[in-house]
């Protein structure tokens, strides 16, 4: 009986070092009772058996599961560290250009003066003054262009500063305007250089999804791998659990018949009691190694699937940072396009809008479009202010919050721009007083709606009856529709002269409405765009005849215009045409006895061919006549114009060739003179080459006229050369004209260029002229000397 209960306990070690391949852990822990059942040796306790066989079990299963106890090297957030850690910096980082944070704003404050702008001085001396030189004889002229930055908003501002007291030149002025072209220019790459940043981002997004594809496909492998092995283990272990049972029943079965035998032999009995207790602990721990099992592969699976919501995590961050950077791009390529189309809003809106405007100061500068003191320019609109110089102050404020923006300027202009005395004592050319305002909702001059005052008069000196005051009042709106571009503007003025006399004496018995509608200009402008490369212009304008604009004074009144343009590329743009007709009439009043009429059209063809020479021709008719009943006032003439031109370029290596040959027939017949016909033709020629040394022209122009006119009739020549020697620059250019009735002015020059430090260079000109004959001089002699000194910022 003991034989065959020690020869199943060997089957049954067998079989656990079948199940679990751990020999040594059952014959040191379960030897005392199997080797020898008559020693006196006892089981060890139930605790220290369970602990034992669950570690060896524990290291069984991992090992089965191909799991590291101690290191969680599946763990996406070890394996995939370094790229997490670069998501985390993509996902948190912010657009600088758009926002850009204190540190940034103070370097903009701190470095607003930026080394791209020059000063230059200007001397000048010479014998006699130049005719038509609109110069004194002797002058000094400061000019300065220092860019400035203000938290990232690019500034122009211009000095200039001259000697001359009698001079059409003599406005010292200082200006400080908003730069537009350097702004574009700041857009462009700065948006470039982050469309190239987030491109290289989308890249490295894009390999970590796939690193992030693969960590999945991998993970679920493993999932599936588990599984299969975890099902494999599990049956066998069922399979031999069943065995087992089958087995201890039958042993059991013995050891009961075997202890009704011992009888009084308690030694012998208590044996066989042990036995059936280790027995049934051998059951009940293939019971708990069934159960560790599942347990375990709970935990693996569970950790794989909380693997997998890291992962799909992962995924949707670096989906979310991609849309992001998609955006972030697709936002700074419609920068770099509005830029380009000079809107408000890539202008100065979207930077405006970005900035951390913090500070009551900042703020203000965020929202300053145009700032200029001194000698500016400005322009309101066609028939409002426009053309005249004004010496004083020009605002243009921008919202940053809508589209709301003000325009103010204050200051002096000239009286009249023909008023100029070369022969007189210092002038004071400024003295016409200027105050006016521009108000407007919507981008400037493109889509906006906007109020135009302006208040213009002379001060009152000795009962000067050419002292007038003007009272501009308009308003205008522009639209875009689709591909239509429409510009609208009403505009009423008042002008009378400082003595109440009315400048409009002829002018009948009006009631109010009706004087105020004389008063009035009507302005109106459609651009369509038909394809990409074809558009049609129509333009309609109308001034009556109380309507006057000191702030504009080119404008007629008393006429009514519209004109028709058409453009058209084709041939892939290699070849453009247009044409346009356009009437006039003045008189629409009635006031006179008479109407002026105009009418006429023209059309263009151009080449612009890269590799090829190219040509321009234009033909331009028009006919101008009135109805005056007097014979001898009365006119019908008919004026043509005929323009080629022939141009070719061309660069081989570092060799650059450029020619140009134009031609002109301005013909004008007199229809009430017989037929009498008066013609101007010019003919020129012009050639340009250039290398990294040397760079010289030469042209040639005739000009005849029919009848002959002296000073219109002539030849002339000119040439110009610069070469570099070593640390030099050396040049001459001479113009020599010769008229039909021996007229003549021959001028030369000279001049010698070299840079005495890094960022200053300096020039010295001299030249000669000689006049003959022409200008109502004659035998003169004239010698000047030029010194120019130009330091780079």
């Amino acid at each position: 009986m003991n034989f065959r209960i020690l020869l199943f306990i060997v089957i049954l070690l067998v079989e656990l070092n079948t199940v679990f391949g751990q020999v040594t852990i059952a014959m040191d822990k379960f030897s005392s009772p199997f080797i020898d059942q008559f020693y006196s040796e006892e089981f060890s306790s139930q605790k220290v058996v369970k602990w034992s066989a669950q570690d060896s079990i524990k290291q069984k299963i991992l090992s089965e599961l191909s799991l590291d106890p101690t290191l969680n090297f599946l763990d996406p957030k070890e394996l995939l560290k370094e790229k997490i850690s670069a998501l985390q910096k993509l996902a948190f980082q912010k657009d600088k250009f758009q926002k850009p944070n204190s540190a940034s704003i103070k370097k903009y404050f701190s470095n607003g003066f930026n080394k791209d702008g020059t000063i230059e001085i200007e001397s000048f001396t010479s014998n006699k003054t130049l005719p038509y030189g609109l110069s004194e004889q002797h002058y000094t002229r400061i000019y300065a262009n220092p860019r400035v930055s203000m938290f990232g908003l690019p500034f122009q501002s211009d000095l200039y500063y001259t000697t001359e007291d009698n001079s059409y030149f003599n406005t010292n002025s200082i200006s400080f305007s908003f730069d537009v072209d350097a702004f574009k220019d700041q857009i462009k790459n700065k948006s470039s250089d982050i469309i190239s940043q987030k491109k290289k981002e989308l890249i490295q997004l894009s390999d970590f999804n796939i690193d992030l594809d693969i960590y999945k496909n991998d993970i679920n492998r493993q999932k599936s791998a588990l599984n299969q092995s975890y099902k494999s283990k599990l049956s066998h272990m069922e399979e031999q659990f069943s065995s087992f049972e089958i087995d201890t029943a039958k042993l059991l079965e013995q050891l009961t018949k075997d202890s009704d035998s011992v009888g009084s032999n308690t030694a012998a009995y208590n044996k066989i009691q042990r036995t059936v207790d280790s027995s049934n602990q051998l059951k009940q721990q293939f019971l708990d190694s069934i159960n560790y099992l599942e347990m375990k592969y709970q935990e693996s699976k569970n950790r794989l699937n909380q693997y997998l919501v890291i992962a799909d995590s992962l995924k949707r961050v670096t989906n979310s940072v991609e849309q992001a950077a998609t955006k972030i791009i697709t936002h700074h390529k419609i920068l770099i396009t509005e830029s380009a189309n000079k809107t408000k809003k890539s202008k100065l809106g979207r930077l405006k809008d970005s900035i951390n405007n913090h500070s009551v100061i900042r703020k203000f500068i965020s929202t300053i479009d145009e700032f200029e003191v001194g000698l500016y320019n400005p322009f309101y609109s066609k028939n409002t202010i426009n053309g005249i110089p004004i010496k004083g102050l020009n605002v243009k404020r921008a919202s940053a919050n809508d589209n709301l923006y003000t325009r103010i300027s204050v200051g002096n202009s000239v009286v009249s721009l023909n008023r100029f005395n070369f022969e007189s004592a210092k002038q004071n050319l400024f003295s016409r007083h200027i105050i006016a305002s521009k108000i407007g909702y919507g981008e400037e001059y493109f889509n906006d709606f906007y109020l135009i005052s302006a208040y213009i008069w002379d001060p009152v000196k000795d009962q000067d009856e050419n002292s007038k005051i003007n009272i501009i009042n308009g308003v205008g709106y522009s639209f875009i529709v689709s591909t239509i571009k429409t510009d609208l503007e009403l505009t009423h003025t008042f002008l009378r002269s400082n003595n109440d006399v009315s400048i409009y004496t002829e002018a009948p018995d009006e009631s109010s409405f009706s004087n105020f509608k004389n008063r009035l200009s009507f302005y109106g402008k459609s651009k369509i765009k038909f394809l990409k490369s074809s558009n049609l212009k129509l333009e309609f304008d109308q001034k009556n005849y109380g309507f006057s604009s000191l702030a504009s004074p080119f404008l007629r009144n008393d006429y009514r215009s519209y004109s028709f343009d058409y453009n058209q590329k084709i041939l892939k743009e290699k070849i453009s045409y247009s044409g346009f007709y356009k009437y006039f009439r003045d008189n629409i009043s009635n006031l006179n006895s008479s109407k002026n009429e105009m009418k006429g059209f023209g059309i263009t063809a151009q080449s612009h061919f890269k590799k090829k020479p190219n040509f321009m021709v234009s033909y331009t008719p028009f006919e101008q006549g009135n109805n005056h009943q007097d014979s001898l006032l009365k006119t019908n003439n008919k004026f043509r114009s005929l323009n080629a031109q022939i141009s070719y370029q061309k660069s081989i290596d570092k060799h650059f060739f450029y020619s140009i040959i134009l031609y002109n027939l301005a013909t004008v017949e007199y229809q009430e003179n017989n037929l009498l016909q008066s013609n101007t033709r010019t003919i020129s020629f012009n050639q340009l080459y250039q290398n990294n040394k040397i760079r010289c022209n030469i042209g040639y122009l005739n000009s005849i006229t029919n009848p002959s006119i002296d000073t219109l009739s002539f030849n002339s020549i000119n040439a110009s050369v610069d070469w570099k020697v070593k640390k030099f620059i050396v040049g001459a250019n001479l113009q020599h004209k010769y008229t039909l009735s021996d007229g003549k002015m021959l001028s030369q020059a000279i001049f010698i260029e070299r840079n005495i430090l890094k960022s200053m260079s300096i020039k010295f000109t001299s030249g000669y002229r000689y006049i003959d004959q022409i200008w109502g001089m004659n035998n003169e002699n004239i010698i000047y000397g030029m010194l120019n000194l130009r330091y780079q910022l």
